[in-house]
């Protein structure tokens, strides 16, 4: 559909030049083709793996068993080609990993004794204890020279790799676990290449619009933000957010902003009386100076350029800041500050019983556009105040909860045709961009289908290295162009227009928004009712009308179920970012909040709407292969953890797992992990990055998945077994001057004793135990390079990505150092894991 010529040229896929669209065609070309023989070649590792995975072997009742777990199976074949046998010594490890070494005996189990065979017997010992680990050795050597008690029966001689006996048991291949690691792999990085199939770029002609539309026949637009704690999420900041989509290129009488305080708090709604007040002066000054940055904070702290009125709004900005920061400090409202009989009059509703979980609806209008000017006496927009009721012993449902009342209140209030989802911390960063979004609502050639329009989340409070990975750059920018050509991108939580008809409706049948609602019912009685916490009983709300509910992540699972209804979306992504947001610069705060976004996606991804089977039914297969990636990123973990910890303990205990290097299946290792982490640093430096953020990037996502992602799937079944419930907590958006200042620095922060650093620790600490073992053992045993290599690579590289934890451990001593009881616990477990898995090897 977006190749259909556009006669206004509104918004039509980018052209390029034939040389530069030539080039990328071919890299894509080379790419894809990458992709697919990589895959083909993790199919043959996994039969490579599996061929010995399915190898049984015999167990006899009385066998050699060493001090370490290490079983020595002697099996004699008598070969019809020469009367010497072939001497098979296997090593079977506790978990079934083993490694085989053949020797030539001059001896049979039926040949009379000679000096020969016994000097072969010899010499097939010294050989034996040569080619075994180091460590193992004279353990090995006292169980080969212990005699079998009197009247042990000998085995009876079996062909090789066709063993029949007695088995107890089928021993499992000593790569079992890396092949598992291998497979998830494989899943996950095929669906990671459905996002680059078929990109689509928009370009969009602003100058055209007006041939399209007057400004009087733009649709209406409501904008929801919203916010739930005053001392996680600072007023300063949501005003700041809110007087930046106040000042809006767009006709003031179609422009509507409602302020959802999920947290009903007075200090909220003084900090919005206080913003309505500064609106008055605030507006006219952006719109006379055509003010690019029409947030406060951010145009006195960048701009430069002073205007006549420049110092007299800076100085009424700093009063309104400190007047609300003032009233947050001491938590609450001083009687002087009430001025009118207004204020007296909506503050009076905060008695001793209203709580931020239980409460009445508080519904406020601050700013009227019919009524209220600013001071060069221009109408100004709707500012409303919206608080839904609460109560304990009733489901709140959350952000969604609190989008879907916003929607139901403003179809009452304002009723606008486009809806804008804002979070409170992510302010407008271009005053044009709900016209750029008109460029696709009112083209006359879109799609009808088109339900939302999507602004890629970029933010403002990243350092330059972006040392936690906070970007996020592929997920919001290069994946929402590739789903783009798909059939449509994902809903981001944030910086998103809706069609209010789309959630509102579902696929086919319109639904009443309300229930039998009287005439004679005024708005303000109808808002309060709207807004009740029992109003969506026995309704469709949450299920097919408005967000979704049943998973902590709302926004991405309400995309995907209108994808399935058959609606579509598209990506704007202009140079100038259209919203700038704010991410947890504390490290505690971005692990919380990653562990409860992984872990709301899982709860779709195992629902009975999974992409898998619900969404495959009903969207393209590589569309649904995206939205499998987002759903199931946890089972990173599942790779990750055993390639943190499997080779590292092996290597400890001196047992190689991987191919010697002179094995071609080595090659096939190293191919795997220098192509995919080659091809994944140049789709970010494409996207236009630079080595050093993806670096802290791939860092991050071994981090969390030896941290977030397990501790997901964790709580995941514990809320299946009923046993927990799925909470969500607001991240603070409280900035401390020393951790920024650390964070500026690109300096990790570990001051707080988080549970979830504990399994990161380890592994930095077992990484770096297996270096050095493996350093060791090579330097003692030089023969043994080629076993150990592969291993000793892997600890090397997540040693070197640890070195922030050894650094927080050991050299730090300010207030983000890491705690002494998160060292001494990870220590511990550190020696218990070892000696544990130590006796396995």
């Amino acid at each position: 559909m977006w190749s259909q010529p556009r006669p206004y040229g509104l918004g039509e896929i980018q052209s390029r030049d034939p040389v530069v669209s030539a080039r990328f065609f071919r890299v894509r070309c080379a790419v894809l083709l990458f992709g697919f023989c990589a895959i083909l070649l993790l199919i043959l590792l996994c039969y490579y793996n599996a061929g010995l995975r399915l190898s049984t072997a015999w167990e006899t009742k009385n066998h050699y068993r060493s001090h370490y777990f290490v079983y020595i199976v002697v099996h004699l074949e008598i070969s019809k080609q020469c009367d010497l046998p072939r001497l098979q010594v296997r090593l079977y490890h506790f978990h079934g990993e083993h490694s085989i070494i053949n020797f030539i005996a001059c001896t049979t189990s039926s040949a009379p004794t000679s000096k020969a065979t016994s000097s072969t017997a010899r010499t097939c010992k010294s050989n034996l204890k040569e080619n075994l680990p180091y460590r193992t050795r004279p353990k090995l050597q006292e169980s080969l020279t212990t005699r079998p008690a009197k009247g042990t029966k000998h085995p009876k001689p079996c062909p090789a790799g066709n063993y029949t006996g007695k088995r107890s048991k089928i021993l499992l291949d000593r790569s079992y676990g890396v092949t598992r690691a291998d497979l998830v792999l494989a899943f996950l990085w095929t669906t990671w290449q459905a996002f680059f199939i078929n990109p689509i770029h928009h370009q969009l002609f602003l100058e055209n619009l007006p041939e399209v539309a007057k400004e009087s026949d733009y649709p209406g637009l409501d904008v929801f933000v919203c916010t739930a704690d005053p001392f996680k999420e600072p007023p300063v900041g949501v005003v700041n957010t809110v007087l930046s989509v106040l000042a809006y290129d767009y006709p003031t009488e179609k422009l509507s902003v409602y302020v959802s305080d999920d947290g009903g708090s007075q200090l909220t709604l003084f900090a919005f009386m206080e913003c309505a007040k500064f609106a008055r002066h605030w507006l006219p000054y952006c719109r006379k100076y055509n003010i690019m940055d029409r947030s406060p904070e951010v145009h006195f702290a960048n701009d430069t350029s002073l205007f006549p009125e420049t110092k007299e709004i800076q100085v009424m900005y700093a009063k309104m800041k400190a007047t609300i920061e003032g009233v947050v400090d001491q938590g609450s409202i001083n009687v002087d500050q009430l001025i009118d009989d207004r204020m007296v009059k909506a503050f009076s509703k905060w008695n001793p019983g209203f709580t931020c979980h239980q409460h009445p609806t508080v519904v406020e209008v601050l700013l009227k556009s019919d009524k209220d000017k600013d001071v060069t006496d221009h109408y100004m927009p709707n500012l409303f105040y919206l608080a839904r009721e609460k109560n304990q012993a009733i489901p709140h449902r959350f952000k969604a909860g609190a989008l879907n009342t916003l929607i139901r209140v403003s179809t009452i209030m304002t009723n606008a045709p486009l809806i804008l989802i804002l979070d409170c911390d992510m302010y407008s960063n271009d005053p044009k961009t709900p016209l750029r979004a008109l460029c696709y609502f009112l083209d006359p050639n879109i799609d009808p289908k088109l339900a939302f329009v999507q602004f890629p989340q970029r933010f403002h409070n990243i350092n330059k290295t972006d040392t936690y990975g906070l970007e996020h750059l592929l997920e919001t920018q290069v994946c929402s162009i590739g789903m783009d050509g798909l059939g449509g991108t994902i809903f981001m939580g944030s910086g998103g227009i809706f069609k209010r008809q789309v959630l509102l409706e579902n696929h086919s049948t319109p639904h009443k928004l309300w229930n039998e609602t009287k005439e004679s019912e005024d708005v303000s009685a109808l808002t309060h009712r709207v807004a009740s916490c029992v109003y969506e009983e026995n309704t469709k709300w949450g299920s097919e009308i408005g967000f979704r509910y049943g998973t902590l992540v709302e926004d991405i699972y309400t995309g995907f179920r209108l994808h399935c209804s058959g609606w579509k979306s598209v990506t704007c992504n202009p140079t100038r970012a259209a919203f700038l947001g704010g991410m947890p610069i504390a490290f505690n705060d971005f692990l919380c909040q990653s562990s409860r976004w992984y872990l709301g996606l899982l709860q779709t991804g195992l629902s009975k709407f999974s992409p898998v089977t619900f969404g495959m039914k009903f969207l393209n297969p590589l569309h649904g292969m995206c939205y499998v990636q987002f759903h199931f990123r946890v089972f990173w973990c599942i790779p990750i953890i055993i390639y943190a910890f499997l080779p590292q303990l092996a290597l400890i205990n001196s047992f190689p797992i991987f191919p010697k290097v002179s094995d071609p299946w080595f090659c096939l290792y190293a191919f795997l992990f220098l192509g995919s982490y080659g091809k994944d640093l140049y789709e970010f430096v494409m996207a236009g990055s630079v080595f050093q953020k993806w670096w802290n990037r791939q860092r991050m996502v071994l981090i969390l998945g030896s941290s977030c992602f397990p501790l997901s799937i964790f709580n995941w079944l514990l809320a299946s077994l009923r046993l927990s419930t799925f909470e969500f907590n607001v991240t603070s958006k409280v900035l401390d001057t020393e951790l920024s200042k650390r964070y500026e620095k690109g300096i990790f922060e570990f001051g707080v004793d988080l549970p979830l650093l504990l399994p990161v620790s380890v592994a930095a600490l077992i990484n770096l135990l297996a270096f050095v073992m493996g350093i060791k053992e090579i330097v003692i045993n030089i023969g043994r390079f080629e076993d150990f290599l592969g291993q000793l690579f892997i600890a090397g590289f997540g040693m070197v990505n640890s070195w922030p934890i050894y650094e927080a451990m050991v050299l730090r001593n300010d207030k983000g150092k890491m705690p002494i009881k998160t060292t001494i616990k990870s220590v511990c477990a550190t020696l218990a894991i070892c000696f544990v898995f130590g006796s396995a090897f």
